[in-house]
């Protein structure tokens, strides 16, 4: 039996066995918001460093991304004061040291940053609409080793994201099997190139 077939991954911080199984030691996290994922990863797994990417904007024409729009619009009609998660973000992973790599930008500007095959890990939580989440995925695949896990968040319809649509394409047109985590509302996806 292969260590892919003796993994569970249930939810998606089993992720965190995938990668150790498959002995992945760089990861890059798509949407980091406030970083309580980022800190998941790197406290729960043996990965040597995780680039934790965000653009903390609510530029939606800029980012493809409504979440942070949608957050601030919600806080405004509150009569709070919008907060990124940046700040959060920074202080929650500095206990890693140099495990911790965080990036401000634009994930497909990002994503230059990187030469190819150099990421062992990836995971989409930034943008979730059709155009934005199918051009990060475009823009990272090259970046991902063979034998690499790229995966994301929220496979599911809820607010129109695109996310189904794009992943079910992906794997598909590269021939990839696609595996799901159990998680009701929000479940994870993943796939080795």
């Amino acid at each position: 039996m292969t260590k892919l077939a003796e993994t569970k991954v249930k939810c998606r911080d089993d992720l965190t066995k995938l990668i150790d199984d498959l002995d992945l030691h760089v990861g890059v996290e798509i949407g980091v918001d406030e970083g309580f994922f980022s800190d998941w990863l790197l406290a729960n797994s043996n990965l040597q460093v995780l680039h934790s990417i965000d653009a903390w904007s609510t530029e939606t024409e800029k980012t493809l991304s409504e979440y942070a729009a949608r957050n601030a619009k919600i806080m405004a009609d509150r009569k709070q004061e919008y907060r990124s998660g940046e700040q959060d973000a920074r202080e929650r992973l500095s206990k890693f040291g140099g495990r911790s790599h965080i990036i401000k930008a634009i994930s497909w500007e990002a994503a230059g940053l990187f030469e190819d095959n150099s990421i062992d890990f990836i995971y989409f939580d930034g943008s979730h609409t059709k155009d934005g989440f199918g051009r990060d995925i475009i823009c990272w695949l090259s970046k991902i080793k063979n034998g690499g896990v790229i995966s994301g968040h929220d496979y599911c319809r809820k607010h129109g994201y695109g996310v189904i649509e794009v992943v079910d394409n992906f794997v598909k047109s590269h021939g990839l099997q696609l595996h799901l985590t159990m998680e009701r509302k929000s479940p994870s996806w993943w796939a080795i190139k």
